[in-house]
């Protein structure tokens, strides 16, 4: 009978231990779950940094050659000006 017991008891403490082995196997898998997630949310904050300065910069650019298609404009309309008053002048002349 006691021989029974400590067959029961060591299958009970091999039972245990198989459980811990278990709880720490998911432990560590859950910990590396994490750190995947944690660089992955990472690397999407830079992707997303990387986006807004690109926005940025072609914001920039737009708004860079708009001003200089109307500047282009402004100097096409003074030439005209200029040479509308010049032969303004000369008809008076």
């Amino acid at each position: 009978m006691a021989r029974d017991m400590a067959k029961a008891t060591a299958a009970k403490v091999e039972d245990a231990r198989a459980s811990v082995r278990l709880t720490t196997m998911w432990q560590a898998q859950t910990a590396a779950g994490k750190d995947v997630a944690s660089g992955q949310l990472a690397m999407a904050a830079v992707a997303q940094e990387a986006a807004q300065r690109t926005l940025e910069h072609q914001q920039g650019a737009a708004t860079l050659s708009a001003n200089l298609q109307a500047q282009k404009e402004a100097q096409a309309a003074a030439v005209v000006a200029q040479r509308n008053l010049s032969r303004a002048q000369a008809a008076r002349g």
